[in-house]
Parts: C-alpha cells; structure tokens; sequence
C-alpha cells in the first residue's frame, strides 16, 4: 500500500507540473511522465504495427506513463488474436460504428499525447488528434503514394520516388500503380491528400529509416528516425539448424505482390541446381496468408513436379511460437520485396535466431541488413536471389561467419534509446515543443 500511495503521489503532483510549467519541466530536462493514447486502426494481430505495439507499449508502462489503446476497428478478422497488452493498459472498444462515444472516451480520459499509427478512417482520425498533441509512426507511405507501395509495376517492377501531386493520376495506368478504374484513381488522390493534411497537423512524425525520413522530406516533413530497435524475448544460442542434407528457406510475410513470394519460387529451379554438396535438396516455408495464395501454389505443384529435389510448403498465418519455431530451423530468410520495405522488422527478428537474410536492396533494409556480414544484398530478380542464396550457403565457415554478423547487429540494438527517444517527443509535444528532428 505505501509503494501504491507513493505512485499516487506522483502522479498528482506530475499532473499539477503538467498544468501549471509544462514547457519549463521540458527545457529544464525534468522527467515528465504523460498520459499516453495509442491509436491504431486493428484490435487484432495483423502485422508489424501490432507487433511494435505489443512490443513497446509495456516498456512505456514499465517506465511509469498511463497509457490507454484506441482501437479503429476490430481488424477485419476475426480469426486473429487480439494485441496482447498489459492488463494495465486501459483498453477501449474499436472506435467503427460507435465514433461519438468513443471520441467522448477519448476526450473524457485526458491524455496529454496522442501516439498514432494509422487509422483507415480520415475523419475519425482529424477528430481524434484534435483530443491532443499527435506523435505519429508512419509505418508505410501514408499521404505520400496513391496506392500506397511507391512502385511502378510495368513494363517492370521499380521503385517510385515521386512526390505525391496531380502527376501521379498521370502515371497511375500506364505505369499499373493500381487498378484500372479512373474513379478509383481520383478516389485514393483524395484519401492521401487527406492523410497528408492530418499529418501537418501532428505535432512530431517519427520513422524507423533513413529512407522514410527522406520520403517524409520530400513532402515537407521534418522527420524523427527512432532508433532500431527489436528486442527478442527469446532463447536463441542454439548452433543454428540441424543439418540433414535439405536447405531450408524462409518466407515471412503476406502473400502478395509487393512482397515478392513469386520472385522466391521463380529462383528455386537456379537454387537446386546449385545446391553445394551438402544439401540433397531445398525446402522453401512460405509462412503467411493474401491474394496470391492459389497462384502461388499452383506454381509450387509444377515446380515440384519439374524437379524433385524442391519442396514449398504452405503454414499460412503463423503465430509468434510458430514463427521462432520456423526461425530456429531456417538456414536463412529471404526478403524478395518488389516495393522498397519501409524498414522491415522481420530481418531483426531472425537475426536473432543467427539467421542471415538474403534480402532485395530496397527501401529501408540496409538500416538493418548489412552485405556480406549479416546476409546478401540482391537485386529484385530471381537469378539475383538464387545467387545470392547459394553465395550465402556455399562455403560452410562463411555462412557461419553471416550467422555471428546477423546476431551481432542484433546485440548493438539499444530497446531502452529507442523508448527514450519516444519519450523526449512525447514530452515536447505535450509540452507544446519543439523537438530537433533526428
């Protein structure tokens, strides 16, 4: 009771600091501890904002904030796992069909920030950061791209860097940035243009790469480039995979186009063709779920009958006990993304395990994969992939030598910088500061 009565305490007398001398508590570099929002669009596990989420938000708790989870809607499926967050986190209903009260929620609970990670509906959202000082995580081309992917996919998959404006309805069919209705065309120009317009309106944007900080600069943005961090809960000293004669490759993410699944299978006749000695054969996981599935194993059933010596195998949606289970028999994970990866967390989680990536040279992965020393920077071509895989798994001290360079990256990750780099923004904003971009 006393301890509980002492953080009582504290918190009051943080509130009345608050109130009364916010912006003196922040230049005069007294910690502040604030009552923290988190808005996100899934009540669910669906990708990598929901594992950062799970992820950070007890580190947060952990160092003394409130925090409490906006939800925009239930996810879209229901069949997922809810966001596993501390019982402590006061957690509200998805905001979808009930805005009003959730909105009168939100206002009621008084946060002093906002930390925002997309919500799909842009008026809920312009209502929601009026509640406080916005700090928002942009995950991905939020307000920069009409389809969001930043890529042009004819005649041939490329990385756009154009800035948002009328010349993207120019450049949307020819070059097939999504589909072939004009008014859907029209349609997504406004929903970006809405996002951007939200966004001038937060009071701090944050990104995990350079190469989202620079996309944010050509739009205008002053960016905060947080540092990695991926911090494995996880007992991952084992020796790598057992050998038994059978290369094992491993796909993590959803089974669509600008993840680049096709790409992998299209590499798998060069890769058995060039297995070194040692492996009789290749297994390939592709561990995820999307659009492509039914074409994706209609590829896998002619390419195991043209060859035997290759596998593919299909888990679908995997959860985080399947995913180390998966990592701790992988030889290396392969990231053949076509879109340029805004950073992609799946590389640090298996180089954890002390599995090397073989990953496309795109967008944000040379913040965490380095070539030749923590795995293969390719080219997005299946001949370039193939190579690469072999080049990794070729010469045994070699590919020993990627597997300590992967695990080492992961030891100079700093998880308590990057939760108090989120602190010092969080803190200005609700300070009404300014914080000097990163």
């Amino acid at each position: 009771m006393p301890a509980k009565d002492a953080k009582g305490r504290e918190k009051k007398k943080q509130e009345k600091l608050f109130l009364f001398s916010r912006p003196f508590a922040y230049f005069a570099g007294i910690p502040i501890l604030v009552r923290i929002a988190i808005v996100s669009e899934s009540n669910r596990q669906i990708g990598g904002i929901e594992t950062y989420l799970e992820a950070v938000a007890p580190r947060l708790l952990a160092r003394g904030h409130d925090l409490a989870f906006f939800p925009g809607t239930d996810g879209g499926d229901l069949h997922r796992p809810a966001i596993h967050l501390p019982a402590e986190i006061l957690r509200w209903p998805p905001a979808a069909g009930r805005e009003a009260e959730a909105l009168a929620a939100l206002r009621a609970w008084r946060p002093d920030v906002l930390f925002a990670h997309t919500l799909h509906d842009q008026k809920l959202e312009a209502a929601v950061q009026r509640v406080a000082p916005t700090v928002f995580f942009a995950h991905a081309y939020y307000g920069t791209c009409l389809s969001g992917f930043k890529s042009h996919w004819f005649p041939a998959p490329r990385v756009c860097s154009r800035r948002l404006g009328p010349a993207c309805l120019l450049h949307y069919f020819p070059h097939r940035c999504g589909g072939w209705n004009p008014l859907t065309a029209l349609s997504l120009y406004r929903l970006q243009h809405e996002r951007l317009r939200n966004l001038r309106a937060c009071a701090a944007l944050v990104v995990l790469s350079a190469h989202m900080a620079e996309e944010y600069r050509r739009h205008g943005f002053s960016t905060h480039v947080l540092p990695p961090w991926f911090e494995p809960d996880i007992d991952s000293d084992s020796d790598g995979p057992v050998e038994d004669e059978e290369l094992r490759l491993l796909f993590l993410g959803r089974l669509q186009k600008l993840k680049g699944p096709q790409a992998l299978l299209d590499a798998l006749p060069r890769v058995a063709a060039a297995l070194p000695a040692r492996f009789a054969r290749v297994r390939c996981t592709l561990a995820g779920t999307g659009e492509m599935e039914a074409a994706l194993r209609a590829r896998t059933a002619a390419l195991s009958a043209g060859d035997a010596r290759i596998r593919v195998e299909f888990p679908g949606w995997v959860d985080a006990a399947a995913r180390q289970a998966f990592l701790r028999a992988a030889h290396l994970l392969v990231v053949p993304s076509l879109w340029p990866e805004p950073f992609g967390l799946v590389g640090l989680e298996a180089a954890a395990f002390g599995v090397p990536a073989v990953a496309c040279n795109v967008g944000g992965v040379r913040d965490w994969l380095e070539d030749g020393v923590s795995g293969r920077l390719v080219s997005a071509t299946p001949r370039a992939l193939a190579a690469g895989i072999i080049s990794a798994v070729r010469d045994p001290a070699d590919y020993q030598r990627l597997r300590a360079g992967a695990r080492a990256r992961v030891a100079r990750l700093d998880a308590p910088a990057h939760v108090i780099r989120l602190e010092e923004i969080f803190a200005a904003a609700a300070a009404g500061c300014a914080v000097a971009s990163s």
